[in-house]
């Protein structure tokens, strides 16, 4: 009996990180579940999605790397933001990113989380009235 009770409290260890991060990152896909959306001045305007690559945090959650990215969509007359969102991305914890377990995040929760009817596709923006084209190039 010692040795299967030693075992159960051994076993969570490796994915301990994991765990203690779970409850924070869901917290933190809840503080970022809105969409900012300008409906006032949105519909008939023509948007394209300003640079993603210069809106992204980094943080660590129980030595998870967490990555906060912000969508922006811009006026491509004004420049005014008309819808922003953010999306969270998760790692791994130590185990996965040490012994390659898993490529596609934390075992133990969704690596993953964005705001639900967040706008991406030409069609999603066309049922807001707002027409999407792809970046300028400068």
């Amino acid at each position: 009996m010692g040795a299967s009770f030693l075992f159960l409290f051994l076993l969570p260890l490796p994915l301990i990180d994991e765990i203690v991060a779970s409850g924070r990152f869901e917290n933190l896909c809840k503080e970022n579940e809105f969409i900012f959306f300008d409906k006032k001045n949105a519909v008939g305007k023509t948007v394209y999605l300003d640079s993603v690559a210069n809106h992204s945090t980094e943080t660590k959650i129980a030595f998870i790397p967490i990555r906060l990215q912000t969508f922006r969509y811009v006026d491509v007359k004004t420049g005014g933001v008309i819808i922003s969102y953010n999306i969270l991305h998760a790692d791994g914890g130590l185990l996965v990113r040490v012994f390659g377990v898993s490529s596609h995040g934390p075992i133990t929760f969704k690596s993953f989380c964005e705001p639900k009817n967040a706008p991406y596709s030409i069609e999603t923006f066309k049922k807001l009235g707002i027409y999407y084209i792809e970046p300028p190039v400068n």
